[in-house]
């Protein structure tokens, strides 16, 4: 998962596990993240579930942030399953 910051710092996140990446979202300010490339099969927690997690953060500022699906899968599907998590889009077909 890789959390993009504002984009005057450029600066990127990247995390090798969403429980590292929830943490460090539900404890920056609005504004430190602009956007979220959640891959779907992460260890110990799955994109789609890392993003309900998110969606449920009490700032309504850090619940709301964009959060694009990467995955090699491009199946209705996939699609449906991300949106219905709170993803805003979907990167398929990545190898």
């Amino acid at each position: 998962m890789t959390a993009i910051g504002h984009q005057e710092s450029e600066s990127r996140d990247i995390f090798l596990h969403t429980t590292e990446a929830l943490e460090k979202i539900s404890a920056s300010r609005p504004g430190d993240y602009d956007l979220v490339i959640m891959d779907i099969q992460m260890p110990v927690m799955d994109g789609y579930e890392a993003t309900r997690c998110i969606r449920l953060l009490d700032n309504p500022e850090l619940s709301s942030i964009p959060i694009i699906a990467m995955t090699a899968n491009v199946f209705d599907e996939d699609r449906k399953s991300a949106s219905e998590c709170g993803m805003n889009s979907v990167l398929g077909g990545l190898k």
